[in-house]
């Protein structure tokens, strides 16, 4: 039977974003301010 090739399974790496941003990186700064952020009052929600 064929096989399809494609990505080695076996070296595949899950991860979060959390280690993939850095500490300092100005995204930390933007999602602390729109979790902040009242979205029902602005009428997002």
């Amino acid at each position: 039977m064929p096989t399809i090739p494609g990505i080695d399974r076996h070296q595949i790496i899950f991860t979060d974003l959390e280690r993939q941003i850095s500490k300092d990186n100005v995204i930390r700064f933007i999602d602390a301010f729109v979790d902040k952020m009242d979205l029902k009052q602005l009428d997002i929600l």
